[in-house]
């Protein structure tokens, strides 16, 4: 299991919802969305993550928890860090600064 399929899974507990009302919400098939929660697969974009978060009515900081995680499950978490890296050093020229990530990495699919 990942972040993602962690946070998914707690956000929809909490409010009552099961895989297969995300499922019909977002125009995806009942095990495409298990499976999700399950940390055996992830979504093909972006998209369908804020589709999902509008159905589980979260927060703006969760909206953000949900998405950093699911770009961590994505990229990996070496990628994912190197590239919050370059991103950061790259606005320090700019005078702006990356605010700190909202999530931690998995430190046992890094291993992976």
């Amino acid at each position: 299991m990942s972040y993602f399929s962690d946070l998914l899974s707690a956000y929809s507990k909490r409010i009552g919802i099961n895989s297969p009302q995300i499922a019909g919400y977002c125009g995806l098939d009942r095990v495409t969305v298990y499976r999700f929660m399950k940390g055996k697969t992830l979504p093909k974009d972006r998209a369908t993550v804020h589709l999902m978060a509008g159905i589980l009515q979260l927060t703006g900081d969760e909206r953000n928890n949900l998405l950093e995680a699911y770009e961590c499950a994505r990229l990996g978490p070496r990628v994912y860090r190197e590239r919050r890296y370059i991103k950061s050093f790259l606005m320090s020229f700019k005078g702006t600064h990356l605010p700190a990530p909202l999530i931690q990495c998995d430190s046992q699919a890094e291993q992976e």
